[in-house]
């Protein structure tokens, strides 16, 4: 399987560069006002940096290390209460609004995964929410505030 991920990984870095190079063509603009390449930019830059941290991960590996696979029938109840998660974050987003809702969310995700440190997926969602809602906000996204009102 290790062969596999280096496949997948140099395919994606190659991929990632058409992109980045074809969106610089496009126009990247400015924060203010982007072109239409600047979405495919930062998602290629971002989609880059990820497959070079798997692609050099898979070089580190030893041997003798065991490799877990995610896919599964073992797994298969994780993968249907993250469905049902995103479920009920799409019915409560409007309600009760995007921080708290993508909070939940972010939690029950780092939670299915890594069961025992519940105190640090609980500052981990908190963190990566906000930090989205700023970047969100930043950009001019219209976010549900739901219960809470912020006139930002």
């Amino acid at each position: 399987m290790k062969w596999l991920d280096h496949i997948i990984s140099l395919f994606l870095v190659a991929l990632s560069l058409v992109i980045l190079f074809s969106s610089v063509q496009l126009g990247l603009g400015t924060l203010r006002k982007p072109g239409a390449g600047f979405i495919p930019f930062l998602a290629s830059v971002l989609v880059f940096c990820l497959s070079m941290v798997v692609l050099m991960m898979g070089m580190k590996r030893r041997p003798h290390e065991e490799k877990r696979s995610w896919v599964g029938w073992q797994n298969f109840g994780k993968m249907v209460i993250l469905v049902m998660g995103l479920c009920v974050y799409i019915s409560i987003l409007k309600a009760i609004g995007y921080l708290i809702a993508a909070s939940f969310l972010m939690f029950l995700m780092f939670f299915i995964f890594d069961p025992k440190k519940w105190y640090v997926h609980i500052l981990s969602a908190l963190l990566v929410s906000g930090v989205s809602f700023v970047i969100f906000r930043g950009l001019g996204v219209q976010l549900p505030t739901g219960i809470f009102s912020i006139g930002w």
